[in-house]
């Protein structure tokens, strides 16, 4: 009697999936072995969405503290750009008329800002990179503010010009102490203080998110951080039982113009978004390497379950020939799938919590930080433990799956699978249609621009393409996802699109080639595998050879092996083909276009937001030793056309004295003579806006002031000042940030750099937040940067490699599983265990070194494609990083050793009788 259970049978379903588990649980190391891989994916995945939780948490409440008490809010209104730099400040004298309307109950005045730096004891600026250093003026009614003196009965609130506060943390970590004398650089200079206390702000005990604030009295800090000008707002609480919108009404009918009324919930929001939008550039940056991780797992899941449908086709043939279904043996093998996503969502979920430890010190360990925050496990972390786990296994595996189907009961009998699905045939109707909609499908999501549309239509269209492109004559069935996938980014590179598209189209075409190169890759997988098992061949005749011939007699598990280093190594080369063209392009810069023997600036002078007094560049030029000094400053979203709308970044200098420190490349017109009332434009802004040297262009800044300036120039090189520059007249004219950024000199006729520097350095003593380098200096430092970011983003990739080399030991075990027999008669025939152990070992090492080879490749391919994309003032030289690229294979040859190691061992411990009657 057969047994022919139905799916809709819930014994059948039962037994299923009791077979299943007994099928993991028979071969334990085997899913062990993938269900890490998975686990890893999960771990990091939960592990960046467990951090950025946590940071929401914190920010949120920190939201709420600034605004504690604050019912409304009089501030500028801004036209475009940062909150906080409108250009205009409020009226001190328009405080009273606020107080005085009615159901007002108390409201002051704030000050508030950025880049106020301490300077310790020793005479050192406290440097911090990330959060911001911020002056404050302590609120005149405590009822209105967040700051609470620490601790209480030896803190109290400073009072008057000669003392200041500061927040308790920034104290304890950098050896402040009350009594003690500090002093503290300003935008007015730098002064010295005495630290009268210290505070706690918001309702934690490190509630200012990893910033550092000192505080003055509402006055003192009016002084000091807005030299005497008014405040930055009014805030105001409200009578009790007094209606906001009423009160709101009646505050705005003693404001002046340009002055607008705000509700705390709208506050609240805003600084809620401000925070969010750097958290969710954190975490769409790091969840990129969670889905590089992620398309490693799919590879090795997909290779892993596809060998083991091979291993098991007389169990499978047998299950057959007792009366299951295609469809219930497809079920056992998703099922097992399933099992494995569960358990890996598990125990991913708990590793994702010190995942997100890890991530924290890794960043600090490179000279960031993140504030302090708590571990929130939140629903959206279980969710993805999940979808991730659980969807992706199943999804990888369905392919194998649907291979499993169908073994026949013969198969029982002779051991062999079927035919490959994708056996040659010719395209039906319907698969030839998916073909044609594939890529009308993908050239819809280009021309419309749109990212979210590219992405979509690329990932539907790559679905199309493979599903109905099997059956093309080959080879182009083979290619046609790595044909779809290259066309993108021959489109990425030549089309004229916003930057944002430009991107989605190199990341979907970077999916796109990895699947195609995957498909494509068997086919030369044999005459590679020959080339590179020459050396091993020649160092052990015996163990090289057999690894060779292993590694071409299954080019498809070779190629799907070596898939998975590909990408990681693709990801690899290309960031270091990016950080070697940003340090070529910083190269050309310096030979090319700056002229200054001495660059001044705050800490590396990677930050453009970081200013320091203007004393400083006058203290300089004040100096024999210094022929010429230039004062720039920078502003992102600083300036908007009128003509077109568009919003985009400005810098001042002194125009006329500009071309002595800088070439910035002038095509037309000349800054010889310029000054206030002109402007130079880079050449795309000109051509956009269609006009040329002595042409009117007519500018809006961000707290809604107009002015009609006249074009001086037209420049190429946008790299150093942006794509506008005024004279430094006009931004003291329209902006409100008065401080300078940065500051380059030239040394004097008749004095050598040694005393050109001393000069330099006793002239900015009060701002030791200034570092002063010659052009050498600067470029080591600026390449030293590049080279910590290069550092943070592999090791995050190297997270990917871990797993990929996961997936070449997983593979081999298999292998070694699969050729027991073999591996026994080699053994019975003479082979020593060391040379078992070598040719497994010789074997990983050339799929490593082949997928390596596949990966620099791709990798180099997509570094010179983003170089291309991004814009010109970002990094506009292309360089290869040729060094660096061979230690990487080098590297990636003796992991792929090392991972086959296990296997190695397992091979040569073989029982040669047991081996040899395995079946």
């Amino acid at each position: 009697m057969c047994w022919k259970p139905s799916l809709t049978s819930k014994n059948a379903a039962i037994g299923l999936i009791r077979y299943a588990l007994k099928s993991i649980a028979g071969t334990r190391i085997r899913f062990l072995l993938t269900t890490l891989a998975v686990v890893v994916s999960v771990g990091f995945t939960v592990g960046v969405l467990v951090t950025t939780s946590g940071l929401r948490s914190t920010f949120d409440t920190l939201s709420e503290d600034i605004f504690e008490g604050v019912d409304l809010s009089v501030r500028p209104e801004l036209a475009f750009g940062d909150r906080g730099e409108s250009g205009t400040l409020v009226d001190p004298e328009l405080l009273d008329d606020v107080r005085s309307v009615d159901g007002v109950a108390a409201a002051v005045g704030t000050v508030v800002e950025f880049n106020v730096v301490p300077i310790t004891a020793d005479g050192e600026a406290v440097e911090l990179f990330g959060p911001p250093q911020i002056g404050i003026g302590w609120p005149s009614d405590d009822s209105l503010g967040a700051l609470k003196v620490w601790p209480d009965g030896v803190s109290r609130i400073p009072s008057g010009p000669d003392e200041f506060a500061m927040d308790a943390d920034t104290a304890d970590e950098n050896g402040f102490e009350i009594g003690e004398r500090y002093r503290v650089s300003t935008p007015g200079g730098t002064e010295a203080f005495t630290l009268v206390g210290l505070f706690r702000y918001g309702s934690g005990d490190n509630a200012t998110a990893g910033a550092q604030m000192m505080a003055w009295d509402i006055e003192t800090a009016r002084q000091l951080l807005h030299n005497g000008g008014g405040y930055d707002s009014i805030d105001i609480r409200l009578e009790p039982n007094t209606s906001p919108e009423a009160a709101s009404a009646a505050v705005a009918t003693v404001l002046d113009d340009g002055l607008e009324v705000v509700a705390n919930q709208e506050l609240v929001e805003e600084q809620s978004d401000l925070f969010n939008e750097f958290i969710g550039f954190f975490e769409y940056f790091m969840l990129g390497f969670a889905v590089v991780i992620l398309v490693v797992s799919a590879f090795i899941i997909y290779n892993t379950f596809t060998i083991l449908v091979s291993q098991r086709t007389r169990e499978l043939g047998l299950l057959r020939a007792l009366g299951a279904s295609g469809r219930q043996v497809t079920a056992i093998v998703v099922g097992e799938a399933i099992a494995v996503g569960v358990m890996a969502s598990a125990a991913g979920l708990g590793l994702g919590v010190l995942i997100s430890l890890g991530i924290r010190a890794l960043i600090s360990g490179f000279g960031a930080g993140l504030p302090d925050a708590p571990i929130v496990v939140g629903t959206n972390s279980i969710l993805a433990a999940v979808l991730v786990g659980v969807g992706v296994t199943a999804v990888s595996a369905i392919w194998p799956a649907l291979r499993a189907r169908r073994v026949t009961p013969m198969a029982a009998l002779t051991g062999n699978m079927p035919p490959r699905l994708t056996e040659e045939r010719r395209s039906t109707g319907l698969e030839k249609l998916l073909t044609a909609s594939s890529v009308i499908l993908v050239a819809f999501g280009i021309v419309s621009e749109t990212a979210s549309v590219i992405v979509v239509t690329a990932l539907v269209g790559a679905v199309l393409a493979f599903v109905g492109g099997r059956n093309l004559p080959q080879p182009v069935g083979q290619a046609r996802v790595l044909i779809l996938g290259l066309a993108m980014l021959i489109v990425a590179v030549v089309g004229e699109f916003p930057t944002s598209s430009l991107l989605a189209l190199l990341g979907m075409s970077a999916l796109l080639v990895f699947v195609g190169m995957n498909l494509v890759s068997p086919v030369f997988a044999v005459p590679v595998s020959r080339v590179l098992g020459w050396i091993p061949a020649k160092v052990s005749q015996v163990s090289g050879r057999l690894a060779r011939q292993n590694a071409e007699r299954s080019p498809r598990r070779t190629a799907n092996t070596a898939s998975a280093l590909m990408i990681s190594l693709a990801l690899v080369s290309m960031v270091s083909v990016l950080g070697q063209s940003f340090k070529q392009t910083l190269d050309d810069t310096l030979d090319r276009s700056v002229k200054s023997d001495w660059l001044i600036c705050p800490g590396g002078c990677g930050d453009p937001t970081e200013t320091f007094s203007t004393q400083a560049a006058q203290r300089i030029s004040e100096r024999d030793e210094v022929a010429s000094v230039l004062a720039s400053r920078f502003k992102f979203e600083g300036v908007r056309s009128v003509i077109d709308g568009d919003v985009d970044e400005v810098g001042a200098v002194d125009l006329d004295v500009l071309p002595l420190h800088f070439d910035i490349e002038v095509t037309r017109g000349s800054l010889a003579g310029a000054g206030p009332g002109d402007v130079a434009l880079h050449t795309d802004q000109a051509d956009d806006l269609a006009v040329g040297v002595g042409d009117p262009v007519e500018l809006e800044f961000s707290d809604g002031q107009t002015a009609t300036f006249e074009v001086a120039a037209i420049f190429e090189n946008n790299a150093i000042f942006g794509s506008w520059l005024i004279d430094i007249v006009d931004w003291d004219r329209y902006l409100f940030e008065q401080e300078d950024g940065f500051i380059s000199a030239l040394t004097a006729p008749g004095y050598t750099a040694d005393q050109a520097r001393e000069a330099i350095e006793q002239a900015t003593l009060a701002y030791p937040q200034l570092n002063v380098r010659d052009q050498a200096e600067f470029q080591e430092t600026q390449e030293s940067q590049i080279d910590t970011f290069l550092g943070v983003v592999n090791a995050f990739l190297a997270i990917s490699l871990i797993v990929a080399l996961m997936g070449v030991a997983n593979t081999l075990a298999l292998s070694v599983f699969e050729r027991t027999r073999e591996l026994g008669l080699l053994r019975a025939v003479g082979m020593s265990r060391r040379q078992a152990r070598r040719m497994i070992r010789w074997e990983g090492g050339i799929v490593a070194v082949f997928g390596g080879l596949m990966g620099i490749t791709v990798g180099v391919l997509f570094g010179w494609a983003t170089v291309e994309i991004i814009p010109d003032n970002f990094v506009s030289s292309f360089a290869i990083p040729w060094g660096t690229l061979w230690i990487y294979l080098v590297v990636v040859a003796v992991a792929g050793l090392l991972a086959a190691s296990i296997p190695a061992r397992r091979a040569s411990r073989l029982n040669v009788l047991d081996a040899i009657s395995y079946e």
